[in-house]
């Protein structure tokens, strides 16, 4: 019994000797980001979605209600932007100052007059509650209103987890949301241009007034810094929040390869007090590289391999060498795509490739050259393809010879010529009429000599008869 107790002893020892504040070691393998878990997180609730398609692709607590606090602008700065009047010269409002003295402001000063863009960049890089308020005064005559507005909007994008009571996200027990709402509401905003510009900006400069000079915003959000270790590339914003009630929260964007990802980090507990501002982010970018780790990044060149494997582009080379291993066919492949393509981003297994591979083959056209004569080198231009999808890309492109292809030779391309073979034939023909005419020629002519010889010889014997008969007479 006593043995089983030191190995209890000495852990809590080990502890005791750990300096005042050290957090026991993090399990998170950021090399494994697919393997990402809930107990990885700081937050209390998180999502991250596929902006496009509204795929949840990890969800902690998705569901349950937290507080929005600063995250509550985003909703604030969607309806401005759907408002418009970016050009519009407005006063800022009373309103604007009804906020309690720890709020964060832009700050700006009732009655004083700017552009109405301007006071947007206010409300998302200094989370301005004071620009909040006049926000909602501004776009529908009363922050009443326009928190009506908000709850409608909210409905209406079937964020049912959600209730406004306010424009900034300062506390209220009837001031809530959920994580996957967030997601679902910042998937709308992202397809508002003006929205998606504001978010994802560094800095502005917001031009000076009668009550101020020019005032000069950043951004501070590691995740968009590029000289911070939380640096996360296509990192495209979107809004922090804070308060004691709703903790530290996050909502980010990120892109790749035409894939926009949201994520949403709520309610993150600090590991001490110099981490607090930080945890948000580190989960944040967690959940952007699990999102991303569930797709494979597909190039056109890769599609059209996949889509032509079981069916490939081939032509027949006319005259191609006897020799040819496949016979003058020849298989064309795709080569100098231009237009607007991206990687197609496929999500999921085998299935879902094998769909995205149907609709890429649906969408391809192509067209072959006919009549190919050899001799044809590798790479040469024997066709051309285009290519356009619902998603917007497009391009265009050439098939082109995968190998080359050596003429047939010369005497072997007149042995199998079937003209040549006739006049083969008749020259032969003509050969052997000659030979036997000549033959016969010969013949008659030696027949002739022998019949002329013999007569010559007759006659050369009478001669000589009659001469003896003379003689003897």
């Amino acid at each position: 019994m006593k043995l089983r107790i030191f190995p209890l002893l000495a852990l809590v020892l080990v502890l005791a000797l750990l300096p005042v504040g050290t957090a026991l070691a993090d399990p998170y393998d950021p090399n494994a980001p697919f393997a990402l878990m809930p107990e990885d997180l700081y937050a209390q609730a998180a999502v991250v979605m596929d902006a496009d398609s509204g795929r949840i692709l990890f969800d902690k607590n998705a569901t349950e209600r937290v507080y929005p606090a600063s995250t509550t602008k985003i909703m604030t700065l969607l309806l401005a932007c759907e408002y418009g009047h970016f050009d519009d010269m407005i006063t800022i409002p009373e309103e604007a100052s009804d906020i309690s003295s720890d709020s964060s402001v832009v700050p700006v000063t009732p009655g004083e007059t700017m552009r109405f863009i301007d006071l947007l960049y206010g409300l998302e890089m200094h989370s301005g509650n004071d620009a909040a308020n006049a926000v909602a005064v501004i776009v529908s005559g009363s922050v009443a209103n326009f928190v009506a507005m908000m709850n409608q909007r909210a409905q209406q994008l079937g964020m049912t987890g959600t209730h406004y009571a306010n424009a900034h996200g300062l506390h209220d027990a009837m001031h809530y949301t959920t994580a996957q709402d967030l997601a679902i509401l910042t998937a709308e905003a992202l397809k508002n241009d003006t929205f998606r510009q504001i978010v994802s900006s560094l800095s502005y400069e917001m031009a000076p007034t009668e009550e101020r000079g020019a005032l000069w915003l950043s951004c501070s959000y590691d995740v968009m810094n590029p000289n911070s270790d939380l640096y996360y590339e296509g990192c495209i914003g979107v809004k922090s929040g804070f308060t004691s009630n709703a903790g530290q929260s996050f909502v980010g964007a990120a892109e790749r390869d035409g894939l926009t990802l949201i994520s949403v980090a709520m309610n993150c507990a600090p590991t001490n007090d110099d981490e607090a501002k930080r945890t948000k982010f580190v989960d944040t970018v967690r959940l952007l590289d699990f999102g991303f780790s569930q797709y494979d990044a597909y190039d056109f060149t890769t599609l059209f391999d996949l889509a032509t494997q079981d069916t490939p582009l081939v032509t027949m080379v006319q005259e191609a060498h006897q020799d040819d291993p496949y016979g003058g066919q020849l298989t064309l492949s795709a080569a100098q795509v231009n237009g607007n393509w991206q990687n197609k981003m496929v999500y999921g297994d085998e299935a879902a490739l094998n769909q995205a591979v149907q609709e890429f083959r649906q969408s391809l056209s192509v067209t072959i050259q006919q009549d190919v004569m050899a001799p044809v080198t590798s790479g040469q231009t024997l066709g051309s393809i285009s290519y356009s999808d619902p998603e917007g890309n497009a391009m265009t492109g050439v098939l082109v010879a995968s190998r080359s292809v050596e003429a047939m030779t010369f005497w072997y391309k007149l042995s199998h010529n079937t003209t040549f073979r006739v006049c083969v034939a008749l020259l032969a023909a003509i050969i052997v009429i000659f030979i036997v005419l000549r033959i016969r020629v010969t013949v008659v002519r030696n027949r002739r000599r022998k019949q002329l010889m013999e007569r010559k010889r007759r006659e050369l014997e009478r001669y000589q008869r009659e001469q003896r008969m003379r003689g003897k007479w």
